[in-house]
């Protein structure tokens, strides 16, 4: 397994700080204490920048684009660019779950906002539905490849068959924890993720354009569900 860091993202002001804390990451990983198995992973890992294509492509489009490029059991770490990772092992702790708990398909989880209040990434209970369900499958989200490769893209287009600009992550992560299956996406409590928020979409955007992301959200919510997998 490889852990393949993708950001979406042109505009951001804070682009830097979102690639300087990339870029810091140790993905040294350690067993627990007694597991009988090697003491200590060195994770390979590769940072796949998508602000700079040229001309820009739409987050969901990036995403598609770049993990069809990855290998099935590859591990996304999906990084908005206009925010970071809170320290440098945050990759180490994703790298953690993928390694003890060998089932793992997606994680989520968790984040704090840039003024240090806390987020609202919180598991989901064994039989809910996450199209149904309050969102919570947040930052820091990851997953295997081999996932999104099973994705039909127009599933993530509009109905006037463009690629998504809104609700990306809603868009995706329904069918990804759909394909794994809850027992096999794990929640991950510890922060790893900082949400710029004043910089965020919901922060600076109008009320016509809060209602279109609502109208977009409800649009992918109201997808048929895919259907659990038994291998990538």
């Amino acid at each position: 397994m490889m852990l393949q860091v993708i950001s979406t993202g042109f505009a951001s002001k804070t682009a830097e700080q979102c690639r300087r804390s990339i870029k810091a990451q140790d993905v040294t990983v350690y067993a627990p204490v007694g597991l009988l198995m090697a003491p200590r992973w060195d994770w390979d890992w590769s940072f796949v920048d998508a602000s700079t294509q040229t001309p820009p492509k739409t987050a969901s489009e990036n995403v598609w684009l770049m993990c069809r490029d990855f290998k099935p059991d590859d591990i996304v770490v999906w990084v908005d660019l206009d925010d970071w990772l809170a320290g440098p092992h945050a990759l180490a702790a994703v790298a953690w779950h993928y390694e003890v708990y060998r089932e793992t398909l997606c994680t989520y989880g968790s984040f704090v906002h840039a003024n240090g209040a806390p987020g609202f990434a919180s598991p989901y209970r064994h039989g809910e539905n996450p199209r149904k369900a309050p969102w919570r499958a947040t930052h820091l989200k990851t997953f295997k490849a081999g996932l999104v490769h099973r994705i039909d893209p127009e599933d993530l287009k509009l109905p006037t068959g463009e690629w998504t600009d809104r609700a990306v992550d809603m868009a995706y992560m329904f069918p990804i924890m759909e394909m794994a299956g809850l027992d096999r996406c794990r929640f991950i409590p510890e922060v790893l993720y900082v949400y710029n928020s004043a910089d965020s979409f919901e922060a600076n955007a109008t009320p016509e354009e809060i209602a279109r992301e609502r109208r977009i959200a409800n649009h992918f919510r109201c997808k048929p569900s895919y259907k659990r997998i038994d291998r990538l």
